[in-house]
C-alpha cells in the first residue's frame, strides 16, 4: 500500500498531525486497520541529517519469539493521539507484513 493512503486514511478519519517525542512511540502497540494487533514500534531510524526514515517494529511472535524487525516508511504509520500515549495503526496487510524483509541495523545504518 502506498505511504499517501496512510496520510489519505488520517485525512478521512478527521486526525490533525502532531508531534510526538520519539521517547513516547518505542513501544507502543501497533494494530492494521482492522484493529488487530501487529506488533510494537522498536525503534526509528533517523538519518545524519536529522530525517526520520523509517519505523522500525517487532511483528509476529509470542513474547519476543518467533519475532522479527521490520522496518517501514513512516507515512504507512498513521499516529492517534490519547492521553499521554497514543495508538500506531499500520496501513499494511497481514501479507505484506509477514513478506516483508527483516530489517538489518547493520545494512540501515553507513559504518563510522
Amino acid at each position: 500500500m502506498q505511504a499517501a493512503s496512510a496520510q489519505d486514511a488520517a485525512k478521512r478519519q478527521g486526525l490533525k498531525p502532531a508531534t510526538f517525542l520519539a521517547s513516547k512511540m518505542i513501544g507502543v502497540e501497533v494494530r492494521n486497520t482492522a484493529g488487530d494487533s501487529v506488533g510494537k514500534i522498536d525503534d526509528l531510524l533517523v538519518t545524519d541529517g536529522g530525517t526520520l526514515k523509517a519505523v522500525v517494529i517487532d511483528v509476529g511472535g509470542f513474547l519476543g519469539i518467533g519475532s522479527k524487525r521490520i522496518a517501514v516508511e513512516p507515512n504507512a504509520v498513521v499516529l492517534r493521539p490519547g492521553g499521554d500515549r497514543f495508538s500506531a495503526i499500520l496501513e499494511m496487510g497481514k501479507d505484506t507484513i509477514s513478506a516483508a524483509q527483516a530489517f538489518d541495523p547493520a545494512k540501515a545504518i553507513p559504518a563510522q
